[in-house]
């Protein structure tokens, strides 16, 4: 929902459409990612946010020509390497260990 929310804002802004009724959206989803903080994972809502707005940056504004193909599937694979990291990145402990148990 957080991304699709990030990809509308995105797509008005390139369109040029009117701001007013996409940022009263943009603005329940905040307050809603504040108020679910308590039982919700806001860490998953905001990246949502972040991802689908990079994801759709990366198909709205890349200029024309034969290698568009390239410079999208570019920016896709840079926001699926940000989130990867920062998901794999919170299962480390604080001391930068793996985390793993064993006799590895």
């Amino acid at each position: 929902m957080f991304g699709l929310g990030a990809a509308y804002y995105v797509i008005a802004r390139r369109v040029g459409a009117a701001m007013q009724p996409v940022n009263r959206f943009m603005v329940w989803l905040l307050v809603w990612l504040v108020l679910s903080a308590g039982f919700a994972s806001w860490q998953g809502h905001l990246g949502g946010l972040l991802v689908g707005a990079a994801v759709t940056a990366a198909y709205a504004f890349v200029p024309g020509g034969e290698r568009r193909w390239l410079v999208q599937a570019g920016g896709v694979c840079r926001a699926a390497d940000g989130a990867c990291g920062v998901c794999v990145g919170q299962g480390r402990p604080a001391d930068g260990r793996s985390g793993l148990t064993g006799p590895w």
